[in-house]
């Protein structure tokens, strides 16, 4: 017996999917972007906070240049100091990308909306898998959250030697009479160019505020440009094994709507097949199978559908071939909309994300040569710096990883949405039904790349271990050409 209820726990309403993306829209607050909100009429709201955010971002946005230009003055003030600045040097270009990436996303900031709005309307489709919506949400907000923390817990890092010369004030800045400004200058986070001497205690700690600030900031903006990225193409990806769900078990749920049709012409009136009665995809959990109708109010009906469930393996010979072929073309073409609204929302997120995605691998080979000077070049490293640079690897390997781990499993899924189709019994529906599963075989096997720079770069796992070998190709040939100089 299959035990049937009223609701099912875990199902996602439509107050649940406005969570889906809570925390990530949570960033978007924090670094000064926000998310529009769009009316039922489909308009976009919060137009009076939008003026506000321009103003605010705009002024972070200048502190971060103001920063980034005192990190390039110190640079060539003390150019020939190389293995002291490898830090700062692999620091720069990744925070001119955290600012386009930023400006990026204020930019297409409608479109993002517009594909949030998309994947959380989805989420509470009749036919979509509450199992895979809320497996895949909780993912993203156990990633992001993990990645945030990881993140905030590195800057902190970089800021204990700083925290250290404050807490033994008294014999750093006093006892010290041979005290410089460069000497207490390079027990901050990162060595930048001062307007004034630092040479007391004052002076130290608004320079190292203003340090942390700016480096905690772009911290968060590297959450919030990852994080919604990797949310996105982690419920593209769950939308593409929807579709295959649909696929595998449009032969069976066309039988059930069947059945439901003739009861609601025995017992009660219904609008369609999307009123009264909502009927899930089915989920195969381990080996059970298990159907479910949800909001069912009246308990005669919800008795006949019990009985509809666990007589479920009967024959379906109650119903004539013309009448299940009819019912199984109209689940495919529901499967092929949301196919075609996938790839739709796939080929949305490329066009957004394409000049950040080409940015981060430029910027990330650029940090994982530079990364690797410190572990292997120098010879009277501080330990400081060269666990800084360990961690600046540890934190830009991940970061594209992520990215092309989601796009790889968007690939490989979509590839699996062909081989679902063929496994529905084709074979027993009429020549229409079949000219309409040729033509979604055939859009479905069109292999499914997200591209970076225009299409001239796909986002895969071997994109990734290209770039990490080939990265460490180009150091090991400069390291050479030094030792031979």
């Amino acid at each position: 017996m299959v035990k049937i209820e009223s609701r099912r726990k875990g199902r996602t309403t439509k107050s649940e999917r406005k969570r889906l993306f809570e925390f990530q829209k949570k960033l978007t607050k924090y670094v000064g972007i926000g998310m529009f909100k769009i009316t039922e009429n489909g308009d976009y709201d919060n137009f009076p906070h939008r003026r506000y955010r321009i103003y605010s971002l705009a002024i972070v946005t200048l502190i971060l240049f103001l920063f980034i230009a005192l990190e390039v003055v110190e640079l060539f003030r003390d150019a020939s100091d190389f293995e002291r600045l490898t830090f700062q040097m692999s620091l720069i270009p990744s925070q001119i990308l955290n600012i386009i990436k930023t400006l990026s996303m204020m930019y297409y900031h409608k479109k993002i909306t517009n594909l949030i709005t998309i994947l959380e309307k989805s989420a509470t489709d009749i036919y979509v898998s509450s199992f895979h919506i809320i497996k895949t949400d909780k993912n993203c907000l156990f990633l992001s959250k993990l990645y945030t923390v990881i993140l905030v817990m590195c800057v902190l890092y970089f800021a204990t030697p700083s925290l250290q010369t404050i807490y033994s004030k008294n014999t750093y800045f006093y006892d010290n009479k041979t005290i410089t400004s460069v000497l207490i200058k390079n027990r901050l986070p990162v060595s930048t160019y001062s307007p004034f001497k630092i040479n007391d205690e004052f002076t130290f700690c608004i320079m190292l505020f203003y340090q942390m600030f700016t480096l905690i900031y772009q911290s968060f903006i590297v959450c919030t440009n990852d994080c919604f990225a990797a949310s996105i193409l982690m419920h593209i990806s769950c939308q593409f094994i929807t579709v295959q769900l649909m696929m595998k078990n449009i032969h069976r749920n066309a039988i059930y709507y069947l059945r439901s049709k003739r009861l609601e012409k025995n017992s009660y009136e219904h609008t369609d097949r999307s009123g009264r009665m909502k009927l899930n995809y089915f989920d195969f959990d381990k080996t059970k199978f298990a159907f479910y109708v949800s909001n069912i109010t009246d308990e005669k009906l919800l008795e006949e559908c019990r009985f509809i469930i666990n007589n479920r393996n009967t024959s379906f010979s109650e119903f004539s071939s013309d009448e299940i072929s009819e019912s199984m073309e109209i689940f495919l073409i529901d499967a092929v909309k949301l196919l075609e609204m996938t790839i739709e929302c796939m080929k949305e997120f490329e066009y957004i994300f394409r000049h950040g995605f080409f940015g981060q691998i430029i910027t990330s080979v650029i940090v994982i040569c530079l990364s690797f000077y410190p572990l292997v070049g120098m010879k009277d490293a501080d330990c400081i710096k060269l666990v800084g640079g360990s961690l600046m690897m540890m934190v830009f390997m991940p970061q594209l990883a992520l990215v092309t781990w989601n796009c790889t499993n968007i690939t490989i899924e979509a590839e699996k949405v062909a081989t679902a189709a063929f496994c529905c019994p084709w074979y027993e529906a009429n020549a229409k039904f079949r000219k309409t599963l040729t033509i979604a075989v055939s859009s479905a096997q069109r292999p499914q790349i997200i591209k970076a720079c225009s299409g001239l770069i796909p986002l895969s796992n071997e994109t990734f271990i290209d770039l990490v070998t080939r990265s460490y190709s180009a150091f090991a040939i400069v390291m050479s050409f030094k030792k031979q100089l």
